[in-house]
């Protein structure tokens, strides 16, 4: 299940334990998105009645107000031509892949839909290019890619 974002096909999708990724439940996915468009850089989303979750935009992460545990979040984007949602991530210092904040994730399916391979980003304080050709950020020649969200197809199946 799908939510939109300026018009964009999108699902919201949390880290679960041993790393696998969760989708939020359709009406939470909305909410999510609805706070980003507004200009939102965090929203409590009540997952129950006595679990609320803080979704931080800026750290693409999730914190349960009670307990304070914190997870990771990432935006998938739906590209008709490749049949799917993705989501991409780049290599830190240590060889983490990590996933880019909403603002890049638009800008990099901006960049697609219109036969870009080279994307300027400006971003906390940094200026950077992100070659999507080579897979790279030109700066600092971190390796980028993507991944497709396995979590559509199984929904489709479930129906």
């Amino acid at each position: 299940m799908a939510t939109s974002l300026f018009n964009r096909s999108v699902q919201w999708e949390w880290e679960g334990d041993r790393g696998v990724w969760q989708q939020y439940p359709l009406d939470i996915q909305q909410e999510i998105s609805k706070a980003f468009e507004k200009g939102d850089k965090e929203v409590a989303i009540n997952q129950t009645e006595e679990i609320t979750m803080i979704i931080k935009f800026p750290t693409m992460t999730q914190i349960n107000q009670k307990t304070k545990f914190l997870r990771r979040i990432r935006l998938c984007i739906e590209f008709s031509d490749r049949n799917g949602f993705y989501v991409f991530e780049y290599q830190n210092e240590q060889q983490k892949w990590l996933v880019y904040n909403v603002e890049i994730m638009l800008e990099i399916a901006k960049a697609i839909d219109n036969d870009e391979d080279l994307i300027s980003i400006d971003s906390n304080n940094q200026s950077y290019e992100i070659d999507l050709k080579k897979s790279i950020e030109t700066k600092s020649n971190r390796k980028i890619h993507r991944i497709k969200s396995s979590l559509y197809l199984r929904k489709i199946f479930d129906l």
